[in-house]
């Protein structure tokens, strides 16, 4: 006989509780990856650039 799982239906702040941790690890495991990147790249003005661009997320701010 398998084990019960549990009841079918969750209170809702359990769910919303859920939702938000599941949004927050996909957000958190997201990696792009550029592989034909060339390290040694320049940028418009001749110069090797060290800087990365990084979008702000303000998402999480109160």
């Amino acid at each position: 006989m398998p084990n019960p799982t549990g009841t079918v239906e969750m209170p809702p702040h359990v769910k919303k509780a859920k939702l938000a941790k599941r949004s927050i690890d996909d957000k958190a495991n997201i990696v792009e990856i550029d592989d034909e990147a060339d390290e040694d790249e320049e940028d418009a003005n001749g110069q090797e650039s060290n800087e990365l661009f990084v979008e702000p997320d303000f998402s999480f701010d109160p």
